[in-house]
């Protein structure tokens, strides 16, 4: 669903946002604010990297402090061995540190990524009795909207990244905020001593049925394209490689999940109609002799590690992004989408041909700051024309990072966000000087990565070299 004619959602693609329309709980520092020098924001989240290497540099910019409680390892905590018992323990746990914490520093806003799963509606009450408004921000509204139905109606705001599924949240009478993915600058500086292959047309990102067909359809028209990325080895030649393993949902609460997913397949239903059948078809959907011989032509680098990313995408000829996300590639009824990439690849200075989706043309400029594609034959079209003009290719990449870096950075994006939240963000450009972050515990069952681009803490109160989770996995056995 598109975001036309909808009242209460809150419009800042770029660096503007409409004020709401809908109450918004008062926040400490307000615009005309007691705290000029920006707002204390917690940031309650699983920790990730992606999350914290992407919105931690951001916030330390715009703010006077930054907290985080790191709660579990991913937005659902289903990799967590018995994590329905688990759950309430260490909820139990993190609250009070929290109710501790903010009874001498309290918080502006409470910035919230964890699903139902993670984050049961009365928990989300006792949050919000901390004194501050709670945001939720949705990353996965494309595929994952409905895990956060029973959360909604106690949010103070909902900010998204796309635009799909808006109807059944909007129901609950949760004010929507319209926040896309963005980039970091803390990331996304290019190392020239990084030892990564030049490529010509280079692939990154996870395998899915869309992404199979339309690199083997350019390698079956003679095009050579480089993947780097997950599940690919099933199908293409892989030389010698370790990779991680990736994080599922744990043996004990497989059948939990089902049921705790019952309530949630009529709304899906009504939100998604036919297409909440095509999910499956789309997974099951068996490749054709001609696409599983073509994809052989392809070579697989294997999983890229993350400081290698940007310097991977400058030195490529063309970057490509396949965003299908429902349907097959050129498909009429077929969805295609935004991705984390298709602001990563302009700012690191890549050139950036993508498949098109509706929102692309408020991002970029086609032709001018990236490019488009729209099917397989029109993709290897471009891809033999960019290889041949790279005066062209050069011009397209350097105007596609001026504009990732003055419109589609986290700090562009967190800027809307506070503002329509009701509070005073510094004005800082990269460079400022970081404000202070502390970990007040960390829930997960990793310690923090201090390595992460500006995330080390800044205070002797940083507890994330203690991991709490594995000690309370121990006492449920």
């Amino acid at each position: 669903m598109q975001g036309s004619g909808v009242h209460n959602v809150h419009y800042s693609t770029m660096t503007t946002a409409v004020p709401p329309t809908h109450p918004v709980a008062p926040a400490a520092a307000v615009l005309t604010g007691s705290a000029p020098s920006g707002p204390r924001v917690l940031l309650l989240a699983p920790l990730t990297e992606w999350i914290f290497q992407n919105l931690t540099p951001s916030l330390r910019r715009l703010c006077s402090e930054v907290y985080t409680l790191p709660f579990g390892n991913t937005m659902s905590n289903l990799e967590l061995p018995r994590w329905h018992d688990l759950q309430p323990r260490a909820w139990d746990r993190a609250i009070s540190d929290l109710r501790a914490f903010s009874a001498t520093r309290p918080f502006d806003l409470v910035i919230s990524m964890l699903y139902d799963d993670a984050l049961r509606p009365a928990q989300l009450d006792q949050l919000r009795a901390l004194g501050a408004p709670v945001v939720q921000y949705h990353v996965d509204m494309n595929s994952q909207w409905y895990r956060i139905l029973r959360q909604a109606p106690k949010l103070d705001m909902l900010a998204v990244s796309h635009m799909q599924h808006l109807e059944p949240l909007m129901r609950r009478g949760v004010p929507i905020h319209y926040m896309p993915m963005a980039a970091s600058p803390d990331r996304y500086i290019v190392s020239e001593t990084s030892s990564v292959p030049a490529c010509e047309t280079l692939f990154l990102g996870s395998l899915n049925s869309a992404r199979l067909e339309t690199i083997a359809g350019l390698t079956s028209a003679g095009l050579h394209v480089d993947i780097f990325g997950w599940g690919w080895e099933k199908f293409v030649k892989l030389g010698p490689s370790s990779r991680p393993q990736g994080i599922s949902v744990h043996p004990s609460n497989r059948l939990r999940r089902r049921r705790f997913d019952v309530p949630y397949i009529l709304p899906r239903l009504l939100a998604e109609g036919t297409w909440f059948f095509n999910r499956f078809r789309d997974h099951a959907a068996a490749q054709g002799p001609e696409v599983l011989e073509g994809i052989k032509k392809a070579t697989l680098r294997g999983v890229a590690r993350d400081e290698e990313v940007p310097r991977l995408m400058n030195r490529a000829k063309i970057c490509l992004g396949i965003n299908q996300r429902t349907g097959k590639v050129g498909e009429r009824f077929g969805i295609a989408d935004s991705r984390l990439r298709d602001f990563e690849a302009p700012l690191s200075g890549a050139f950036y041909l993508v498949q098109y989706f509706p929102d692309v043309t408020s991002f970029y400029r086609p032709g001018e700051e990236i490019e488009t594609w729209t099917s397989i034959p029109d993709l290897c079209e471009k891809v033999r024309w960019y290889l041949s003009h790279p005066q062209q290719r050069e011009a397209i990449a350097s105007a596609g990072r001026l504009r990732a870096q003055r419109d589609h950075t986290w700090d562009a994006r967190l800027h809307g966000l506070l503002h329509v939240m009701g509070l005073k963000p510094r004005h800082a450009d990269v460079n400022a000087q970081l404000c202070p972050l502390r970990v007040i515990a960390n829930y997960s069952r990793v310690n923090w990565d201090p390595a992460w681009p500006s995330c080390t803490p800044s205070s002797t109160e940083f507890n994330g070299s203690q991991p709490m989770m594995p000690k309370l996995i121990e006492q449920m056995k």
